[in-house]
């Protein structure tokens, strides 16, 4: 197979696991030593779209979109246009300038329209697509995700409008054989990537942290409850499986140089994936670690794993963690987290050795020290913050 090629050591390329997609859908794993160069810059006039532009990662992308004088025009395709970007976030700390709604032209996004959903796309040159859902409750359990329905409409949306580049947010080590939905649903929307558009990069991400730990929804709600918990179960062996969360940021800049990426011998864009993930692989009872160490907390992490019976099934922890999302009213863990959890898939395929080099550069564990006085004080409700839902 042949390998691609990548960016300069300067690069975001460079800090991340990268594989380019063969024929068959399989990638090649890229160490940083395979690489030749690439060029970042976007062309010109430039017209781009992206889903949900006032979201969370959507935000940190859209803010790279709007400091970059090639960029002509940013499309939001969203069902909240009026959504509060609010200052809490912190979007301006490290860049310049912050978010400019009035800039960015608002296309309602209407899966069940495939005309209005064509034109919003007319003329646009890269499409940013970060749309999922993380619930199942609606779905038949055997029926595939149904986040990967709407996304397949707006891929073919996409090439009737003939958008140019397609940069899908996925997740690490998607397999369209998972028994996960989620990770399911996110292989196979990249397989129908694949098969309709003529270039598409894919981002995997699993763990999101940001400048606050009001924008670390997964981290923030571990620390909330370790804060007034004295054990946690887990399913397996904490100490055998992974986690390795990414900063916000980091993601966005390898979006970004992504969707730019052209060869510089021939012009064409490479059709990769990259590993969005942190430079710290932890081992899951490393990441609970450093938050008892760091938040002077004394709650501790249960192996259910013994070598005579395996780890407690999966459905059986979730459903004793139920009490506490009925306390919550909220989803904190369900089954099909635990499960990404336990499958050793919430990480890099790259072991430290190979990704050191390549992975983002946001150390989770600096982060951790920096906002120590505030993670975990207030809970964040999943069901308000991602779909508007009053509880």
């Amino acid at each position: 197979m042949q390998y691609a090629k990548c960016l300069p050591a300067s690069s975001t390329f460079i800090r991340a696991g990268i594989k380019i997609a063969s024929n068959d859908g399989i990638g090649a794993t890229l160490k940083a030593e395979n690489c030749l160069n690439y060029r970042t810059a976007p062309k010109p006039n430039t017209k781009v779209a992206i889903t949900g532009a006032f979201s969370y990662s959507g935000r940190y992308i859209t803010e790279l979109l709007q400091r970059d004088t090639n960029i002509k025009e940013i499309r939001n395709l969203t069902n909240h246009p009026n959504r509060n970007i609010g200052k809490s976030n912190h979007l301006s700390q490290e860049l310049d300038g912050g978010l400019d709604k009035n800039q960015i032209k608002v296309y309602p996004l209407q899966f069940d329209n495939h005309y209005d959903l064509v034109q919003s796309l007319e003329g646009i040159d890269v499409l940013y697509c970060t749309f999922w859902t993380r619930f199942l409750e609606d779905s038949n359990p055997e029926e595939q995700h149904p986040a990967l329905a709407k996304v397949k409409r707006l891929v073919d949306a996409a090439a009737e409008a003939k958008v140019s580049r397609l940069i899908y947010i996925s997740h690490t080590q998607p397999d369209p054989s998972s028994e996960v939905k989620y990770i399911q649903g996110k292989a196979l929307a990249e397989e129908y990537i694949r098969t309709k558009m003529p270039s598409y990069g894919f981002i995997r991400p699993c763990c999101l942290f940001g400048d606050s730990p009001d924008e670390s929804i997964v981290v923030n709600n571990t620390a909330y409850l370790m804060r007034r918990l004295p054990l946690m179960i887990f399913p397996g062996n904490p100490n055998e499986v992974h986690f390795q969360p990414v900063h916000v940021r980091d993601l966005a800049e390898m979006a970004v140089d992504l969707a730019n990426a052209t060869d510089e011998l021939d012009g064409s864009s490479p059709n990769i994936a990259l590993d969005a993930v942190g430079p710290e692989k932890l081992k899951f009872s490393e990441f609970v670690g450093l938050i008892r160490k760091n938040l002077n907390l004394w709650c501790w992490v249960m192996p259910t794993f013994s070598n005579l019976t395996g780890g407690l099934p999966v459905g059986l922890v979730s459903r004793l963690t139920s009490p506490i999302n009925y306390l919550l009213d909220d989803t904190f863990v369900d089954a099909e987290d635990l499960s990404i959890l336990v499958s050793d898939i919430a990480c890099s395929e790259l072991n430290p050795l190979e990704g050191s080099s390549v992975w983002g550069k946001r150390l989770f564990s600096e982060w951790l020290k920096e906002n120590k006085d505030e993670l975990g004080r207030s809970y964040i409700n999943s069901y308000q913050r991602y779909y508007d839902v009053k509880t």
